[in-house]
């Protein structure tokens, strides 16, 4: 894939994917002095279902989508990163982007929240190929603890919408690791993210809002153990 091509994919994931939020007085670099911040709260998670009736192949090929899409996420977490990374590169053509690893953003301890991830519709497109329709919902939302014990919200320039158009094919083809399959399985080979500037501002909104969750709210998760008071 051409160099421009990928920093242009890694520009919109970043987009996408990371909620920056924060005052500039919040983004200075953490602190050399040891810190503990209790943050009773579940890991950031991205929550997934099928939201239509599939045949069985049909089926398969979404939920392996949707996986694929949650781990693209779980890449931007570089605590998740090596347990992730290896194992999503097995899983893609080599020509599918695949982010580089970034260095948590200065400021952050950690995070809560998520997003949803839905299928709407899979088709066959031929060739054993499945083309699969993910919309995204920014909810409940990205919540970040910072080291000085502040919690951002979801940042409020991110869309709570979001719409791909995955391609997964049933193949013994080499993946972006070099590895080859002993025999057919899912690959994918294209992630169904639309570069095009003359996409319809409102897509996204207008195929998704039908199937979004209820309640469709950004709420913050209940902590798993008692809320102790932030100290630095």
């Amino acid at each position: 894939m051409r160099a421009e091509l990928k920093a242009a994919i890694s520009g919109l994931l970043a987009v996408m994917l990371t909620a920056c939020g924060g005052s500039d007085g919040d983004k200075q670099s953490n602190p050399t002095t040891s810190t503990t911040i209790p943050f009773p709260y579940p890991p950031e998670q991205s929550f997934t279902d099928v939201a239509v009736p599939l045949d069985e192949n049909l089926r398969a090929a979404a939920e392996f989508a949707l996986e694929m899409r949650a781990d693209l996420f779980s890449l931007q977490d570089e605590h998740e990163w090596d347990n992730r990374h290896s194992k999503y590169r097995s899983r893609v053509d080599p020509e599918v982007f695949v982010p580089e690893k970034e260095a948590t953003p200065p400021g952050w301890v950690d995070t809560t929240g998520g997003n949803t991830l839905r299928v709407i519709s899979a088709k066959d497109v031929g060739n054993d190929t499945i083309e699969v329709v993910i919309c995204s919902y920014n909810v409940p939302g990205r919540y970040i603890l910072k080291w000085n014990g502040k919690i951002d919200p979801p940042d409020p320039t991110i869309g709570l919408y979001g719409l791909t158009r995955p391609r997964i094919q049933w193949t013994d083809r080499p993946a972006a690791d070099g590895s080859v399959s002993a025999g057919q399985r899912w690959l994918l080979v294209d992630d169904g993210i639309d570069l095009s500037p003359n996409a319809p501002r409102n897509l996204a909104q207008q195929v998704c809002e039908p199937f979004k969750p209820e309640p469709f709210v950004q709420k913050m998760p209940d902590p798993t153990t008692t809320i102790a008071t932030p100290t630095r």
